[in-house]
């Protein structure tokens, strides 16, 4: 594989609770490698939605959504996959693809995904059956390829584009879509004591997909999202939320500085929360009106007026938000800083890995994946 010699300095302000002073640390972004062309397959266009994380010394994508034969404006339609991609660190801390071909027990996009330190969790999603209510455990086990894959309970209804968090070993899934609607719901698994099966905890304050969900000490951090209303256009939220784990009652905290959804996210100091880019939704609320007059309109000419400018809405797509937004937990406050640099993904997720944030593939545009394996790497 081709590496690709891309590479970006960028500073970010992050806050130190012991001392109070501010210190200033830097994140090289670059885009060390592509995913890789799967079995069978004469290319790889990238994939949005896919299961991402790591166990051990590997790093897995698995699954994920793509338009590998023509794009949305093109007639093109959306294909689910199960391939399971597999990414190793030499001792000089080289990353490169390992060739083995092994898949997921079913195709799967867009699920809430969490590491563990047993392997990697994720769950609910969809593929072309439609939304899941399965919880599957990969792990992979040390010096060989080679996964196990294990079932818990059932989520209590089927979702996607859910998020999920970990803490000490309890598993929280907020938010997402299910068959009827926008999910408010915060539900917990006890990992240590599966047959006590799902708990559902106090709803979130909004119905809520496309999220951002992360934890720091005792609360759940839940920044922005959306939800997609029975009109057809979806509500982007600025607004964020913290679950007390103590309390078990949410609280509200500052906005965001604009609505954002779709956008990932991870801690990266002892007192700060990062998000890294995400949808402010000008195109995406322009596409949903001109769907939702195509779908009122009864003239055929009108109507394929209509779906040519919904077309070149998307082609001409200007890409998502490049700016990292930091939340500092002790002042409730959020500020921005410079850009990453580089298109910068939705719908994928920002795992940290060996002290470096990894934003694996995603959407780049409406309908179009990526291949990038995003790294950022926190010099300290």
């Amino acid at each position: 594989m081709k590496q690709i010699l891309m590479s970006l300095s960028l500073s970010i302000l992050t806050y130190n609770s012991i001392a109070q002073n501010n210190a200033i640390q830097t994140i090289d972004w670059s885009i060390p490698t592509q995913l890789p062309v799967a079995e069978g397959h004469h290319k790889q266009m990238g994939l949005a939605g896919a299961i991402a994380g790591y166990c051990r010394d590997v790093f897995i994508v698995a699954g994920g959504s793509n338009f590998e034969d023509a794009l949305p404006w093109e007639g093109g339609k959306k294909k689910y996959f199960d391939d399971i991609y597999f990414l190793k660190k030499d001792i000089n801390g080289v990353i490169a693809w390992q060739e083995k071909t092994l898949r997921l027990p079913e195709k799967k996009a867009y699920a809430a995904v969490v590491n563990t330190s047993d392997g990697i969790i994720y769950v609910g999603g969809e593929n072309e059956k439609g939304l899941s209510n399965k919880v599957v455990l990969i792990q992979v086990f040390r010096n060989q390829i080679n996964t196990k894959i294990s079932l818990f309970p059932d989520l209590p209804f089927a979702l996607t584009n859910a998020v999920a968090t970990l803490v000490n070993n309890q598993l929280f899934v907020a938010g997402g879509e299910k068959i009827d609607g926008v999910s408010s719901a915060l539900l917990r698994l006890d990992l240590n004591n599966l047959a006590l099966g799902w708990k559902i905890l106090p709803d979130i304050p909004e119905k809520v997909s496309h999220t951002v969900f992360l934890n720091h000490g005792e609360k759940l951090y839940l920044l922005g999202g959306r939800q997609k209303q029975a009109s057809g256009i979806s509500t982007l939220f600025s607004a964020c939320f913290a679950f007390n784990l103590i309390t078990q009652t949410w609280e509200k905290l500052q906005d965001l500085p604009y609505p954002l959804s779709a956008g990932t996210g991870c801690v990266v100091g002892e007192n700060t929360l990062a998000m890294f880019g995400g949808d402010k939704g000008t195109t995406f609320h322009q596409v949903e009106k001109l769907l939702v007059a195509i779908q009122a309109e009864q003239d055929l000419e009108k109507k394929q007026r209509l779906i040519q400018e919904k077309n070149q809405l998307q082609i001409n797509h200007p890409g998502f938000s490049q700016e990292v937004l930091l939340y500092n937990i002790t002042s409730n406050q959020w500020t921005s800083t410079n850009n990453i640099g580089f298109q910068t993904p939705v719908t994928t997720q920002a795992v940290m890995w060996d002290k470096q944030i990894i934003i694996p593939c995603g959407e780049v545009k409406a309908g179009v994946r990526t291949a990038n394996i995003l790294v950022g790497k926190l010099n300290p």
